[in-house]
């Protein structure tokens, strides 16, 4: 039996942009570019998600975190938190809310949970 759940109206979008990003790039490069679609969505309040992969494995790191000590893998701070995050041969996407929306409003678990 197949049900399918309706998310609360609350994280539902009415637009999205998507971004598939075929090219795998540097961890800086992913970075960067994660930075730019939360300025633009800042400034646009057009949601957006991008899709991409890692030209090399590499870790990330919250905003606040502090740099692992002992890591040979390139390591990079995200502009969001969330702690250290392996990457490789993951299915890597940023998704960025206009504050705005009742979406970004949810609990960050139930957030998740929704995605």
């Amino acid at each position: 039996m197949q049900v399918k759940i309706q998310p609360p109206d609350t994280l539902r979008l009415g637009a999205l942009e998507v971004w598939v990003d075929d090219r795998a790039r540097s961890p800086h490069e992913q970075m960067a570019i994660d930075e730019a679609c939360f300025r633009l969505t800042r400034e646009d309040q057009m949601p957006r998600v991008r899709f991409y992969r890692w030209s090399t494995p590499a870790v990330t790191i919250g905003y606040f975190d502090s740099y692992p000590i002992e890591e040979a893998r390139p390591t990079i701070r995200r502009i969001t938190g969330g702690g250290l995050v392996e990457h490789g041969n993951d299915f890597t996407f940023c998704l960025a809310l206009p504050s705005g929306i009742p979406a970004s409003q949810v609990a960050t678990a139930a957030r998740y949970h929704w995605i």
